[in-house]
């Protein structure tokens, strides 16, 4: 799983960055959210290359330094949330996604 989320995220980074310049957000948002959300995951996926090398030498699972290895995913993972929140804000909070979702966003029962 771990390789397979990898390899998706690669793709999710380049899609990304060919976007991020089309994004129309104002520039205080720009600089708030989306060079954050850009830097943390470009850091998830550094995090991500790394523990899926030592996952993959020491397969099937990593059995010296296991607590190190599951420090990392760990870490891979805080670090993951806090872009995907800042990536979530800026299309939710500031309608980044374009006419993808409507605003203000409905919510039905």
């Amino acid at each position: 799983m771990l390789l397979a989320g990898t390899t998706a995220g690669a793709v999710a980074i380049g899609t990304g960055l060919y976007a991020a310049k089309g994004v129309m957000v104002a520039r205080s948002v720009r600089a708030a959210l989306l060079e954050q959300h850009e830097t943390l995951m470009l850091t998830t996926a550094a995090i991500a290359v790394a523990a899926s090398i030592w996952a993959v030498i020491a397969r099937p699972f990593p059995r010296r330094l296991r607590p190190l290895f599951i420090a990392l995913l760990l870490a891979m993972l805080a670090v993951m949330i806090k872009g995907a929140d800042d990536g979530g804000r800026m299309v939710y909070d500031y309608n980044a996604g374009g006419g993808a979702c409507g605003q203000p966003i409905e919510f039905e029962k």
